[in-house]
């Protein structure tokens, strides 16, 4: 992900912008984990095709993220393409793509 594009003074409070909104990272200070990594639970990115699922997840795996579940059609609200890595920091990304039904 290359270093973040803002942080407060301090450099406690982090973000990336993605598209029109920002991924930011909190100190875990009054969290579950006092002390850890920051952190937030997870994410989703959603892409417009199913393969772009499969490029993305390869992408954050090459750029150092741990695996998590491989690229697969399920149903989850709705017909999807999913799949999870969890990057350096410990973030869990989901990466999404609806599936039209026929």
């Amino acid at each position: 992900m290359g270093d973040p594009e803002t942080a407060d003074q301090g450099g406690e409070i982090i973000g990336w912008r993605m598209g029109e909104t920002w991924l930011t990272l909190f100190p875990t200070k009054e969290a579950t984990h006092p002390g850890s990594n920051p952190r937030n639970v997870e994410f989703a990115i959603e892409v417009a095709a199913p393969d772009e699922v499969d490029a993305l997840y390869q992408a954050f795996i090459d750029a150092g993220a741990k695996k998590g579940w491989e690229p697969f059609d399920t149903e989850m609200y709705e017909k999807m393409r999913f799949s999870y890595v969890d990057d350096p920091f410990g973030v869990r990304i989901d990466i999404i793509c609806p599936i039209e039904t026929p």
